[in-house]
Formats: C-alpha cells, structure tokens, sequence
C-alpha cells in the first residue's frame, strides 16, 4: 500500500501555528499589577455556621407560583450541613438567604400538611460585602497579641490551627480576600489557609505591608543541622520540613525583608537540587547567605522566523545570564519554539535564547535542528542550503531523497538530505514520513 505523502509547506504552516497557542501559556510574561487589585470572587456569598438545621420551631414559605408565598412551619428537625442548599428571597422586602430544604413534610395552618421543597430563612450567616486582597496583621494596640479567628459564624477556630494562624496573623503573613458583615454590621476578613476559610474581626487587624520580597542570587548555608524551613516570607509557618545536616548548600533566588532593610527569610528555588527545601523559604538567622555575581553576557537580536527545538521540560529564567529562576518550565508537549534573541558570553558563545518578554532558556537546554526520519521527493533543480542560510547547490535529480534532520533556515522550515551543506526547503516538495 502507498505511503500518504505530506505536502510539507502545509504541515510547518500547521506546526508554526500550534507553537504559539501552545506555548504561550509557558512563556507568557507575568504582568505585576501597578495598584492592588480586587481578588477573584472565589469565596460564596453567605457563609453560614456549622450547625445548620431546621427545627419544628422555624417558620418558613412554599412557593405558591408568581412570587406568591404560603407561610409554614417544618414538622421535625432537618440537618442542613455546613453548605446548605441557599437561594435570595425577597418577602418582607428585603433580600435575605432563605436554606432551599427538599422532599420534607412542612405544616400550612398548624392543621394542614404538605410536603416538598420549601423555605426557612438563615440564622448566623455572614454576609460577603466587597473582595479585597492585601496583607493583614494583628492589631496589638486593641488586642494584643490574640486576634479572633473563626471558622464561620459563631465557629471559632481551636487547637494547633488557631495557634498557628494567630502567628501567622501577628507577622503580616495573612493576605485577606474578602469582607463579610453579620446582621449587627460587624466585619470579618476572610483569608485562606491550607485550603480552607477563616474569618478575623475586623477590629482585631490593621493592614500591613508585609515582608518586602525581592529578587537575590546566590547560596545559602545552613549554620546548624535541622534547620526548618517555612512556607512564608515572614519564616513564621513552619513547615514541619528540617534540612538535616549542618553546612547544606541550598540555591535561593528571593530574599524578603523588613521595611527598614533587615533580612528575613530566602526563598530556596523549587528544584531537586535542594532536597526537601525547594520550593519553601528558610530564616536569615539559620543560614549564612554568599551572593553570585552573574555571568556578564550580551544580547543579540535574531532573524524573524528563527525556531529552536527544546529537549525536555526546561528551566525558564527571567534574565538573560539564566541566573533568575523564574520558577517556570517549559511544556512537554511542545518542541518547536520562536526565539527572538541570543545571550553571547565573553567568548561569543551563545548561552541562552529568549523566547518570551523577560523569559530565556539555557542554550544546553535547546537544540538548532532535530532528528528526523522519512524520506522527501522532489524535482531536479530545487535549490540546496547549507545550514547557514547560504544557497549550496541544487537537486542534480528528480527523486526521493532520505531525510536525516529538521531545522529552521531563513525563517523557513528546512528537511537535511544528506550533509550539512544538503539543506532543502520543505516546502519545495512532499515528505513522507517513516
């Protein structure tokens, strides 16, 4: 049976367009918004307590169709759970949460029954009024050093949790994303942790700016054995993660500071290098810190069209001596990238592409050409390349020809026939692949 050809000016088309939806999301440059700006609306409108239940006590409605209502009243206690089903009513002229109970028995009356979904207003509901999102911290002046925090209406939160949020609370390590009010008008800001909620008062807390984090280059030390590391830049929670021995070498890319300059905490890059401390921050006190000086490079623009090929999962840096982890990688999925700058080092060697606004890849990391196989067929005279860019001849035959290699020559997507000076446009023919 007949191979399919591939007319090839049709697959680089292709290939080139799928490069850019697909890698955009690896490369896109991470904007730093001039102002604070309001957080996702991400957490519910109401936040209810988490003993949720309807008593025969309760008055509710039916819906009678047509914004109509029938007052009723349930006929046994309902356990609701901690998100209750809850819709907006507006019957006494003011919109409320009212729990949505299904399939239960209700009483019209005191004397007739009825059963099906009906309405019974929300007790202890907190109700969200704006997002937020900055730091916040615990006001000492009007509590000390023991805000409150609440898991939800009339739910304060205890134990080993309570003790680490309040701490976490006292360095400015809480970022609040939202407001809620109760019915007596009283605040709470909502912050996450560990994946779930919390609540503080209002009153309780100051907005706070927080640990001052920048970029840094260099190692840092550890000073004694079991040092812990933190998952804040304040080095306040710990994350029950010690680096065991004195004298481990740990590569940190951020450093966080007070407002008057004291060092805090590095932030150790999230890479396998670092054992169990990649990916955390550790204190100032615990470590010795050394600063690299980056390799000088210069920079180089390079022609329109120029694709380089990645290898693997590469490590994508914010300049361009790669001495910035930007804690990105590249995709998987992807192998063929535009690259629209070259870093040279002293000796003109090139050590690094850029391939996004502020995001360069190691040059050891990328390839000009990759192996490929199949064969090409194409008509005498077509002209030939070397991997320059420089005409070098031309197809002394029709034929098919094996194809060892692809690259980029001249902005155009190039097959190799033989030798490096045996390059020939893809477009120029039909490939068929292997």
């Amino acid at each position: 049976m007949k191979k399919s050809s591939v007319k090839y000016l049709g697959v680089a088309a292709a290939a080139l367009l799928a490069v850019a939806p697909l890698a955009a999301p690896a490369l896109s440059a991470t904007t730093e918004p001039a102002q604070v700006q309001a957080a996702v609306n991400g957490l519910p409108q109401f936040v209810f307590g988490k003993d949720n239940k309807v008593t025969p006590q309760d008055s509710g409605y039916a819906s009678l169709g047509n914004g109509a209502f029938q007052a009723v009243h349930a006929t046994n206690t309902i356990y609701l759970g901690q998100t209750p089903a809850t819709t907006v009513l507006n019957i006494d002229g003011t919109d409320k949460p009212y729990f949505s109970v299904q399939g239960a028995y209700f009483t019209v009356s005191g004397s007739q029954y009825g059963n099906g979904q009906f309405y019974v207003q929300a007790k202890d509901y907190w109700t969200k009024n704006y997002s937020i999102s900055g730091n916040i911290q615990t006001d000492s002046a009007a509590v000390g050093d023991k805000p409150s925090v609440f898991e939800g209406p009339a739910t304060p939160a205890t134990g080993a949790t309570a003790t680490r949020l309040t701490n976490l609370l006292n360095a400015g390590s809480v970022t609040a994303t939202a407001a809620y009010t109760d019915e007596a008008k009283n605040t709470y800001f909502a912050f996450t942790y560990a994946g779930k909620t919390y609540f503080v008062p209002e009153k309780d807390v100051t907005f706070a700016q927080g640990a001052l984090v920048s970029d840094v280059t260099g190692t840092a030390t550890t000073n004694d054995d079991d040092t812990p590391t933190y998952n804040d830049a304040n080095a306040v929670d710990y994350t029950g993660t010690l680096v065991r021995d004195k004298g481990t070498k740990l590569s940190v890319s951020k450093v966080s500071k007070t407002s008057d300059g004291t060092v805090v905490a590095y932030f150790v890059e999230n890479k396998s290098d670092n054992g169990n401390a990649a990916g955390k921050w550790v204190s100032a006190n615990d470590v010795t810190f050394t600063a690299t000086t980056p390799a000088k490079v210069t920079t180089k623009k390079l022609p329109a069209g120029t694709v380089v090929y990645s290898k693997n999962a590469a490590t994508i840096y914010s300049d361009a001596a790669t001495s910035k982890d930007s804690g990105k990688k590249l995709a998987t999925d992807v192998t063929e990238w535009r690259a629209f700058e070259e870093a040279l080092n002293d000796d003109g060697d090139v050590v690094a592409y850029r391939l996004g606004t502020n995001q360069w890849v190691k040059a050891s990391d990328l390839a000009l050409q990759k192996d490929k196989d199949g064969v090409f067929a194409t008509a005498k005279g077509t002209t030939l390349y070397t991997s320059d860019g420089d005409v070098a001849g031309s197809i002394q035959a029709d034929g098919v020809y094996k194809v060892y290699a692809e690259r980029h020559i001249n902005g155009k997507q190039a097959l190799k026939l033989g030798t490096d000076s045996q390059w020939i446009y893809a477009e120029n023919g039909a490939y068929y692949p292997a």
